[in-house]
């Protein structure tokens, strides 16, 4: 397996040779498996980049959903602490006897 900086190399080596017109038929083979090669890392990279914006997304919309329900939480909250106040005041209040 051959690293990053030699893979490069032996590409420019290979596509300078095709330029000339002097690559050998093993070296058009060779080239065409880095260019799969390169090919296989674009698909992945271009999936991965769906994927991340799609979780970017979904994360997105979590957080309306999240600011939505609190908003919904302190709007009940606020409702039951008044009515609770009402019923505190209604059952203090002396009722007028008949």
């Amino acid at each position: 397996m051959t690293t990053q900086p030699q893979r490069d190399e032996r590409l420019h080596h290979l596509l300078d040779r095709l330029l000339r017109g002097v690559l050998l038929p093993e070296e058009a083979e060779q080239l065409a498996g880095l260019v799969r090669e390169l090919e296989r890392q674009v698909e992945d990279q271009a999936t991965a980049d769906q994927v991340a914006n799609r979780a970017a997304q979904a994360i997105t919309a979590m957080g309306t959903d999240v600011r939505e329900a609190r908003t919904e939480r302190d709007r009940y909250r606020l409702a039951w602490q008044s009515a609770r106040q009402r019923a505190e005041v209604a059952r203090l209040t002396p009722r007028p006897t008949p």
